[in-house]
């Protein structure tokens, strides 16, 4: 089973060319780094504060988005998709 690291070190390597040598751990944070400054430079927004979205949306969109993730890869409960709205301010 491929993890979430795996898929960040892939990342790295294969768009960013980051050296494929290093540590795992600071590959996938360096690609992750790269994706935001490289998502700065285009002028796109981050957060969700940044296109006019605060929490009192949150329980209505964890909701309807937790509909559809009952088979995807990782299930995720409006509680998850609600979590993750949170840390996306």
């Amino acid at each position: 089973m491929t993890t979430t690291l795996e898929k960040f070190v892939d990342y790295g390597v294969n768009v960013w060319g980051i050296d494929s040598c290093l540590d795992r751990y600071e590959i996938a944070n360096r690609s992750i780094e790269m994706t935001k400054s490289f998502f700065g430079l285009l002028g796109l927004p981050a957060t969700l504060t940044e296109v006019g979205i605060d929490a009192e949306l949150f329980e209505i969109m964890a909701q309807k988005a937790s509909e559809g993730l009952f088979d995807s890869f990782y299930p995720l409960t409006s509680e998850d998709v609600y979590a993750i709205f949170r840390t996306s301010l």
